[in-house]
């Protein structure tokens, strides 16, 4: 009695890891087809292993069941060969008895596999969207900070004669940058420059240094740094 209940359990376990619908080879089909399109490297090295691991689950099940249908055995023996279809149990992080309920959620895995085309379409189509409204507000910001430029260089035109720099040039300068350098900032950056005697070539305001005090060093003065006189990085 105890030996066919055995081979029963036996069967069943095999008939459940040998279905007609074959869900491994299926994903494995759809992957292929979609190779050359997206990276689905991983998901066919995983397709493959749980091929090997269910193959190696079907042989020792038959194994055993060929044991039983060929041979007589005691308890003790019957037991040991479980033990190795536990073994192979335990791979899938299940018993025995759960290996159909396991099957149904590899399949169930592989089906999101299987239209994971589908969700890649989704998340670039997602992507250019992102894309488009990053480029439309980094546009507004761009123009935004041209027409703040123009009236900052105007505001500080008024403000070096006070401060015995009337010969003095300020400029903000907008750039717009390469995509590679594109982030939450925006596409474009601002620098000041400044050219402290007529004709020369306008500087970056926090390199350009003379006998006297520039105009960062001015506006450090006045309590644009704290009053500690040190100059700041212009660049951002």
């Amino acid at each position: 009695m105890h030996r066919e209940k055995v081979l029963e359990g036996l069967n069943a376990a095999y008939f459940a890891l040998s279905g007609e619908a074959d869900p491994l080879r299926a994903a494995q089909g759809a992957l292929a087809r979609i190779a050359d399109k997206a990276n689905v490297d991983e998901a066919m090295a995983a397709l493959d292993r749980a091929n090997a691991e269910m193959e190696e689950a079907r042989e020792v099940i038959q194994s055993l069941s060929a044991d039983l249908e060929h041979a007589e055995h005691n308890l003790e023996s019957i037991d040991d060969r479980l033990h190795e279809l536990r073994a192979q149990a335990r791979k899938h992080n299940c018993s025995v008895d759960e290996l159909a309920a396991t099957r149904e959620e590899l399949a169930a895995r592989l089906n999101r596999i299987e239209h994971s085309d589908d969700l890649i379409a989704e998340a670039l189509k997602a992507a250019e969207t992102a894309r488009a409204a990053y480029i439309k507000s980094a546009e507004s910001l761009h123009e935004i900070r041209v027409k703040t430029a123009s009236k900052l260089d105007n505001l500080v035109a008024k403000e070096l004669p006070p401060l015995k720099l009337d010969r003095a040039r300020f400029e903000t300068k907008v750039e717009s940058l390469p995509e590679s350098e594109w982030g939450p900032e925006g596409t474009s950056r601002v620098r000041f420059l400044v050219a402290t005697n007529p004709g020369a070539e306008a500087g970056p305001l926090n390199k350009i240094a003379s006998g006297r005090r520039d105009v960062a060093l001015h506006a450090g003065d006045q309590g644009g740094d704290g009053g500690n006189g040190r100059r700041r990085n212009a660049d951002f």
